[in-house]
């Protein structure tokens, strides 16, 4: 401002409340004693020191602005109209200024904070390996989603009594997918050992397949295949699904051999 620093600024308003102050203690008072005059002359040079030494103090310069503007009110009732009326502008002006350049004194302070902080960022970044910031990149992305499936997890828990009814009020009504997608749930989180979730999903499971595996024609032995081993995993004892695996398992066999040799 004006050229100054800020450090330059402090010191001249130091210089300038010692001299002022030091003007009003020497200066004579050209009134009588007692006269309303001498009164109003008096209380304007108070309020001058006043109002110098409030720049740059904060809330204790608020303060002495105040007094200032105070004691020059009562000097302009008092007959001191111009002097009075010019410290009441300082008075405003005083501490207009000081907000102002407190603020460029702490906005400067944290633009540099900023800078120097960004700074060291882009040198941590160059001297790291781009691998290593690589995998910061990524814990950083996937935190989020992990975080997210920590508490749909906890949610499920807190409801599973909710889910294993809505669970059974589905099977009741013969909506099977509807169902499964439940039973699903139940096992992506862990809880198939939930009262008879277990045995539920079973059948469940069982019965999804079994009408999957239904309109696939035998031709396709590889995808009777997939389906007949997921049944049979699910039901080990089930005599029928052994038969399936093991007819399909010599088919598929066959016409990967055949295409060896081809």
């Amino acid at each position: 401002m004006f050229g100054l620093s800020i450090t330059s600024i402090d010191w001249l308003s130091w210089i300038v409340a010692i001299a002022v102050t030091i003007y009003v203690v020497l200066a004579k008072n050209p009134f009588g004693k007692g006269t309303r005059e001498y009164q109003a002359l008096w209380l304007c040079r108070i309020a001058l020191v006043l109002m110098v030494w409030s720049f740059r103090f904060s809330l204790l310069g608020f303060a002495l602005a105040i007094a200032s503007f105070l004691l020059a009110s009562i000097a302009i009732v008092k007959g001191r109209t111009l002097y009075g009326f010019m410290l009441i502008i300082g008075c405003i002006c005083v501490p207009i200024l000081t907000i102002s350049i407190s603020y460029r004194t702490f906005t400067g302070a944290d633009s540099h904070a900023e800078y120097r902080i960004d700074e060291e960022r882009t040198y941590r970044v160059r001297i790291e390996e781009p691998v290593v910031y690589r995998q910061k990149i990524h814990r950083k992305k996937v935190s989020i989603p992990d975080r997210r499936e920590t508490e749909w997890r906890e949610q499920f828990v807190d409801t599973i009594e909710e889910h294993y009814w809505k669970l059974v009020s589905l099977l009741v009504e013969g909506k099977t997918r509807e169902a499964l997608q439940i039973l699903e749930l139940f096992k992506k989180y862990e809880k198939l050992d939930y009262k008879d979730v277990r045995e539920i999903y079973k059948e469940v499971r069982i019965d999804e397949l079994e009408r999957k595996v239904k309109p696939i024609p035998a031709s396709q032995a590889l995808a009777n295949l997939e389906i007949y081993e997921q049944l049979l995993s699910l039901h080990p004892d089930n005599t029928r699904y052994k038969k399936k695996v093991a007819y399909y398992s010599a088919i598929v066999a066959a016409k990967r051999g055949a295409a060896k040799e081809s």
